[in-house]
């Protein structure tokens, strides 16, 4: 009986210290997972730095061609997950090598390659107005227009690919690019394809294109009919009918909207 009695003592517990004991283990299994909770949001917010850091530094030797906004809305797509971090970290580095060439053959005046190197950009990251800037000098060389036609219609291409909506200004200047180059086909593919961000003054400009080229100015009035139609812009529609010799139609047209206002 004596060696029960010890054995007892000594091989069991009360339920109630076995309860206490799990409630303990309960405890400190919450305190690990907030632990590795904060864990991972510092690593997080460590590898956001790193990110924002070479960001910064690729803008800095990027001699100014993107901006830094415009750099951060490419790179930092998805917060919240660790591997698209890391992928957008070698985004980054791949984004700093396409800046530094860029801005190397441009400093070097091989224009050609420079202009192909921007056009086929990581992400269309060289495919803005900073980039279409530093080619403006380039444009005032005798037969170098085209290269920034070249460049624009990338721009244009690959913006529409990938379901971005045209700027207005970038679209006056690349029109204006084309018609200088005496390339209103492409001006007929890009409007007839709705690429490009219609406005009374892009009609405008396709409209006195006409008037400069006048071999060119029944498809030129055709263009821009489409361009003011798009726009809303009414009075000219009619005008361009008119001058096309579409007098009944311009009727029609004129008759159809109501009220038909001489300001548009």
């Amino acid at each position: 009986m004596l060696e029960l009695k010890k054995e007892r003592e000594i091989k069991y517990i009360p339920w109630k210290k076995k309860m206490e004991l799990e409630q303990e283990l309960l405890c400190l299994l919450a305190l690990r997972d907030t632990a590795e909770a904060e864990r991972e949001k510092l690593k997080l917010r460590y590898t956001r730095i790193l990110l924002v850091a070479n960001v910064i530094s690729a803008c800095a030797k990027s001699a100014k061609t993107i901006t830094l906004q415009d750099l951060l809305s490419q790179i930092v797509e998805n917060k919240n997950d660790e591997r698209a971090l890391d992928v957008h970290s070698k985004v980054a580095e791949d984004l700093l090598e396409y800046f530094e060439r860029f801005s190397e053959l441009l400093s070097s005046g091989q224009y050609d390659a420079a202009a192909t190197s921007a056009a086929n950009s990581s992400r269309g990251i060289l495919l803005n107005e900073e980039t279409l800037r530093k080619f403006e000098p380039v444009g005032c060389l005798q037969g170098r227009n085209i290269l920034l036609l070249k460049y624009f219609d990338t721009l244009i291409s690959s913006s529409t690919a990938a379901g971005l909506p045209q700027n207005s200004a970038m679209t006056l200047d690349a029109v204006k690019c084309a018609l200088s180059e005496k390339q209103l086909n492409t001006v007929m593919h890009w409007v007839t394809q709705q690429r490009l961000m219609f406005s009374e003054a892009l009609g405008d400009v396709i409209y006195d294109y006409g008037k400069v080229e006048p071999s060119s100015l029944s498809k030129c009035l055709a263009l821009a009919q489409i361009v003011y139609d798009q726009s809303g812009i009414h009075k000219k529609v009619a005008l361009c009918l008119y001058k096309q010799g579409q007098i009944y139609t311009a009727v029609d047209y004129i008759r159809q909207l109501k009220p038909f206002s001489l300001g548009k």
